[in-house]
């Protein structure tokens, strides 16, 4: 099987070609795998996972530092 598709709960489906597979499964999927082993669908989905995380929270600290920073800049209390 060239083409591996998951059905995640709550999620769209994600597709993963595979290095194998037909020429049509690796042009077109997102993903490519280049080992011939579909268990790393499941370390793919937690680095997937981990890396949505840290970019929450990347833009939660954004979002906060920009509350606090732009305000007291404009009022002058803080300059560059």
């Amino acid at each position: 099987m060239g083409y591996f598709w998951h059905e995640c709960e709550g999620a769209h489906g994600h597709s993963t070609g595979m290095a194998f597979g037909p020429d049509l499964s690796k042009s077109s999927a997102p993903v490519l795998l280049l080992k011939d082993d579909l268990n790393l669908t499941q370390v793919l989905l937690r680095k997937a996972q981990q890396t949505h995380t840290i970019m929450q929270q990347n833009l939660t600290w954004a979002l906060l530092y920009n509350l606090t920073a732009l305000p007291l800049a404009a009022t002058g209390m803080i300059s560059h």
